[in-house]
């Protein structure tokens, strides 16, 4: 069972947000303080805007055709950043522990209703448009969940790949879905 100071931090701030908004946990807004402009709402903080941008990765980079065999069409399903490290021989640190950030995105307008029908294309529009976003940041869509909650999803920074400035990709990526 997880349990901690950080989920208490997830659950104080999930409790204080309302949809469409971005909450962090006073931990969090230390990260990225200096990059955004929020407003405190009971020890935690809402984010109202960013101060500097992070640049997006171009996405519509074309690949090669791989060569024939088993290696080529596995090597597809491996993430760019972890098949990096192991082609530069830098394997031995895919176990590190490092600071990463999570962003859970409530989709308030897709529901399940138990018994209904599911808008399995409206659905698979939404996945796809946040995938895109949370990608152009380098992050990975880690869980997209569907319940009678509706939808969430959960997105990763600073995992496989990291950068100093994860906290700011993740709060833009939230903006950027938040608009769409």
């Amino acid at each position: 069972f997880p349990a901690g100071d950080v989920f208490s931090q997830l659950h104080n701030a999930l409790d204080k947000s309302k949809s469409g908004e971005i909450v962090l946990s006073s931990n969090a807004w230390d990260l990225v303080r200096e990059h955004c402009e929020g407003t405190e709402i009971g020890g935690d903080w809402q984010i109202v805007k960013l101060k500097k941008s992070v640049p997006p990765v171009n996405l519509d980079v074309k690949y090669d055709n791989p060569p024939n065999g088993f290696e080529a069409a596995i090597r597809s399903y491996i993430d760019k950043g972890v098949s990096a490290r192991i082609y530069a021989g830098h394997d031995q640190w895919l176990g590190e522990l490092r600071r990463v950030s999570v962003v859970f995105v409530n989709l308030s307008g897709l529901t399940f209703q138990t018994g209904g029908i599911i808008e399995h294309k409206q659905i698979n529009a939404v996945l796809c448009v946040g995938q895109r976003i949370v990608f152009r940041y380098e992050g990975f869509v880690r869980q997209f969940l569907v319940d009678d909650k509706g939808c969430t999803l959960i997105a990763v920074f600073g995992v496989p790949i990291s950068h100093e400035d994860d906290s700011v990709r993740a709060i833009q990526a939230a903006l950027q879905i938040q608009i769409q």
